[in-house]
């Protein structure tokens, strides 16, 4: 072998492991590039689940906007079910450049843009139903059919977007929403690290959402609570009203009742027996125990507020109990029940007051 072919044998090895290296050595570099966006996005997404942000809004905005800025792509849209509208409907587009002017060119306002969830021609309800990613060249297809398609050509000429990748946002294995992210080429420009890095960022895109979430509807539950709790002060301030007002009301007609049956027992113009005095002095007796127990109803404000009056005396049980025999013993004769008080010797006074 001639000592030229050997120079040019050794060029030729030299250029391919000099054009090898290169090309691993780009290949490394962006391999290293991709990953740093993506440790960036998650940094940046652990910040706004860690940060005292709970709106929903604001949060939704802000890993839309990490999503589109942090990996590169022209937009990034965000949007969420609606179960009682019944919607799905837009909460978030990114601020990028893109998604500025794609917000211009929106013939309504992209937060009033609602598909409904009935509207299975509509690629983003599919994704919806089928909890699985899908792909899309055509705009129309993810706003069908809220925005007709010369519209929707228009848009999608003015952005300039390709490809759109619809991706399933997911909170404890339930699909809450979905994520569009649109960029200015084919997906098989994107390589496998890239896709692989957006779907997992998706599912902390939905953690992130889920706290959120849960604060506000903790939050609607608190103002809910706090506003059941102001109507039961309403109502128990009712209540003691209308107990007061009703225990006045019984008290004046009892007043009357023991006064007269007072004045037949003791400034009687004719002559009683026996008989009919033992029945006016239990309803003497009778009426003014009522008028206690409405007394104890007026206290039941005075309880709840921490006052009530006490007025014990020195008290005979035997006298007390031989009243309440008397009191209940015709109803117990009505009923043929046979009543009997049996005391012990000596029963002792005691200090309290008789009408509690």
């Amino acid at each position: 072998m001639s000592p030229f072919f050997l120079f040019l044998t050794l060029i030729l090895a030299i250029i391919i492991i000099f054009t090898y290296g290169f090309y691993t050595f780009s290949k490394r570099t962006k391999f290293l590039e991709e990953r740093n966006k993506r440790l960036s996005a998650l940094r940046k997404l652990d910040e706004i689940m860690m940060s005292s942000t709970t709106n929903l809004k604001e949060v939704a905005q802000k890993v839309t906007d990490t999503m589109a800025f942090e990996l590169g792509f022209e937009i990034g849209v965000l949007a969420l079910i609606d179960q009682e509208r019944g919607v799905l409907k837009r909460v978030a587009m990114s601020n990028t450049e893109t998604g500025i002017q794609a917000k211009k060119v929106l013939p309504i306002r992209y937060e009033e843009l609602e598909i409904p969830l009935s509207a299975v021609q509509n690629l983003s309800i599919q994704v919806i139903r089928s909890g699985k990613m899908s792909i899309t060249h055509d705009l129309y297809s993810l706003f069908t059919p809220v925005v007709d398609r010369t519209i929707s050509q228009k848009i999608q000429e003015t952005v300039k977007v390709k490809t759109s990748l619809i991706y399933p946002v997911k909170a404890r294995d339930q699909v809450i929403g979905i994520m569009i992210v649109s960029i200015s080429k084919h997906e098989n420009q994107l390589s496998s690290y890239e896709k692989e890095s957006i779907e997992n960022l998706v599912d902390v895109v939905g953690i992130a959402l889920d706290n959120a979430m849960l604060y506000q509807n903790l939050r609607k539950l608190s103002m809910s609570l706090q506003t059941a709790n102001i109507k039961l002060k309403e109502l128990d301030k009712l209540k003691d009203d209308f107990v007061s007002i009703t225990s006045h009301e019984l008290r004046t007609p009892m007043t009357a009742i023991r006064s007269y049956a007072w004045m037949a027992l003791h400034r009687s113009d004719i002559e009683l027996s026996d008989k009919m005095k033992k029945y006016l002095d239990r309803v003497f007796v009778s009426t003014e125990r009522l008028i206690n127990l409405v007394n104890d109803l007026l206290n039941i404000s005075r309880i709840e507020s921490g006052r009530i009056e006490i007025n014990p005396k020195v008290l005979d049980l035997v006298s007390l109990i031989s009243d309440i025999f008397d009191e209940i013993k015709p109803k117990a004769d009505e009923k043929k029940l046979s009543l009997r008080v049996q005391f012990k010797e000596h029963i002792p006074e005691v200090f309290a007051d008789p009408d509690k």
